[in-house]
């Protein structure tokens, strides 16, 4: 009998536990992990997708109703469970939480006369949905499409031709072109909704790039890394929001499928140039300068910022205060507004900044405060900024 993997997400940490003892119990099924929202788990489950999701979710919240629906979109093989509040309760339900034959609608049970009682009931309706659609995906052998066919938004895109910015005959690249005062289209839907960009300012040198990304991140990095060549003449540092179990993994995948170096940063390294450091889960990482004046990285465990630690403001403001100028910050997909703050701190030292688009984002979140608040020198689809970053990271250099 295969062994079916199953994620839970639920607020209750007593449910997380009794449904995840309950459920492991169960022939052929194994609890992969469980969180307490959505939000958290994408992280999780892009690194290891499970085959089913057991989701408790408010049909009200549309930010999460959006994250599902991207998430669909690029697993389409998930199977989800989600559980509604009892008021929804022969409500209209929206309609990205029921795909036909790839999702099962369950109300969530009213408490019992005691909490074993309403686990085990809880359990019991569960454990008849999964079962039903494990049996129904085995069947047509659709079942785990993950692993058939990556989601393509995990495919690393091939490197876009550096010709693009070489002058013909030279090793030089050529002069990037002002940024000026335009509009750019905040979703390609609404042609009529647009976003003021910063006024016109000069090109200037990049000696670091600072990357923030959170939900959706995972495959952003997995995309955008493996495009750079090993030769860039920068250091990267990046903060992607991740339990502390997660971005150790998460950094030696990229290092496998990348020209450059990427690994976990570790307190005291210094930043050297083509290395990609990742900031380990749970700690804060800075920028900052030893003894000898060597740019090196810091870790600590201080309060988390935006709700999150280790938190893209905190870095951000750090390179801004080490580097000045010569920064460009690239802001991913994300939930949040984690990376505002510092993206500020970054454009008032002189700095530049780069979103993601909403089109090629999971969540518009990060990137979005950004673009709103009027702070982005660039709106770029994520198969553009990889493009961008060697443009700008060679401005300046003999290559």
């Amino acid at each position: 009998m295969p062994i079916h993997r199953v994620f839970i997400v639920d607020g209750e940490v007593l449910v997380r536990q009794g449904l995840s003892a309950r459920l492991n119990k169960l022939e052929g099924i194994e609890v992969a992990g469980v969180s307490s929202s959505f939000a958290q788990a994408a992280a999780k489950l892009e690194l290891n997708l499970p085959d089913a999701l057991i989701l408790d979710i408010d049909p009200h919240d549309k930010d999460v109703i959006g994250l599902l629906k991207k998430f669909r979109e690029s697993y389409p093989g998930l199977l989800i469970v989600s559980i509604v509040p009892t008021e929804f309760y022969g409500r209209k339900i929206p309609q990205e939480l029921f795909v036909p034959g790839r999702s099962e609608m369950l109300v969530r049970p009213h408490q019992g006369t005691t909490a074993e009682a309403f686990l085990d009931d809880f359990a019991s309706q569960i454990k008849r949905r999964l079962i039903s659609m494990f049996q129904s995906y085995d069947s047509t052998k659709e079942l785990n499409t993950k692993y058939s066919a990556e989601p393509k938004s995990w495919r690393p895109i091939a490197p876009e031709p550096l010709t693009k910015i070489m002058s013909p005959g030279s090793n030089r690249p050529e002069p990037i072109a002002s940024e000026s005062k335009t509009s750019v289209h905040s979703s390609g839907q609404n042609p009529t909704e647009t976003i003021s960009r910063p006024a016109s300012r000069s090109i200037k040198r990049v000696d670091v790039v600072a990357i923030a990304s959170s939900t959706g991140g995972p495959n952003a990095l997995t995309e955008l890394l493996p495009t750079l060549p090993a030769n860039l003449p920068v250091p990267i540092v990046i903060v992607q929001h991740m339990p502390a179990e997660f971005t150790r993994s998460l950094a030696d995948r990229l290092n496998t499928i990348s020209a450059i170096k990427v690994r976990e940063a570790i307190a005291g390294e210094p930043l050297l140039p083509g290395v990609a450091l990742i900031a380990p889960g749970d700690k804060h990482m800075m920028v900052e300068r030893s003894l000898d004046q060597q740019l090196i990285i810091t870790l600590n465990h201080g309060p988390p910022e935006n709700s999150c630690r280790p938190a893209a403001d905190l870095l951000f403001r750090s390179v801004a205060k080490s580097y000045g100028e010569k920064v460009l910050a690239i802001v991913l997909t994300g939930m949040g507004k984690d990376g505002l703050a510092g993206s500020r701190v970054i454009r008032a030292a002189g700095g530049r900044v780069v979103a993601q688009d909403e089109a090629s984002s999971v969540v518009w979140g990060m990137p979005g405060e950004v673009v709103h608040a009027n702070l982005a020198d660039s709106v770029l689809p994520l198969n553009e900024i990889a493009l961008e970053i060697v443009r700008r990271t060679r401005y300046g250099r003999t290559v």
